[in-house]
């Protein structure tokens, strides 16, 4: 589901933030943006980070769980965790 933001704020890129956590491998840009490509969804974007799907746990866009087919707009955040698990 996505929900339209409105008009696009001051100072935003067409990029979004990109950080992983929790020991995965990967690639992420060295200053954590990522310029968006057109239609790209976080499956693209995890691909085009080098990360491996199968390893990934959970991810968040902006702060909520989010699907592979979840659209991402400019200014989004994207936060890649490994699984946890505990005991």
């Amino acid at each position: 589901v996505r929900l339209d933001r409105g008009p696009r704020r001051r100072g935003v890129t067409d990029a979004v933030t990109v950080r992983l956590l929790g020991g995965l491998a990967g690639a992420p840009p060295p200053d954590g943006r990522l310029t968006l490509a057109s239609g790209d969804t976080v499956a693209t974007v995890t691909i085009r980070c080098g990360v491996d799907p199968a390893a990934l746990g959970t991810v968040l866009v902006n702060g909520h769980a989010a699907q592979p087919d979840t659209r991402l707009a400019p200014g989004d955040a994207v936060l890649f965790l490994a699984p946890i698990s505990g005991g």
